[in-house]
């Protein structure tokens, strides 16, 4: 209510971009836009800012098949429903998964 602004950092959000055992370790951070708290039970979700998912990677680079974009909506219970889509078909899809994530709510001045 008073305008503070919502980023949520991640943990393993692009993981589901590897093949193979080549999981990496990583945090996405997204900026957050509309913002409702669920009073009845008691969790606070976010809608985020489109974001670009890219398979893990040092040093980062982009390739074929690696990487997706679309939105997500994180919420305080650890729970992410994602719509995604695929670049080269240009379909969506849904997905919901469990992350570890942390808040930043930065106060307005």
């Amino acid at each position: 209510m008073e305008g503070c602004e919502i980023k949520v950092a991640i943990s393993g959000l692009c993981c589901r971009l590897n093949t193979g055992d080549d999981t990496m370790e990583h945090q996405v951070f997204v900026h957050g836009g509309s913002c409702y708290y669920y009073t009845e039970e008691k969790h606070f979700t976010v809608a985020a800012h489109p974001l670009v998912c890219v398979r893990p990677n040092i040093p980062l680079r982009y390739a074929s098949r690696s990487w997706d974009f679309g939105w997500i909506n994180p919420s305080s219970d650890g729970n992410v429903h994602c719509w995604l889509c695929d670049p080269y078909t240009l379909k969506f899809r849904r997905e919901q998964g469990h992350y570890a994530m942390r808040w930043f709510i930065s106060k307005s001045r």
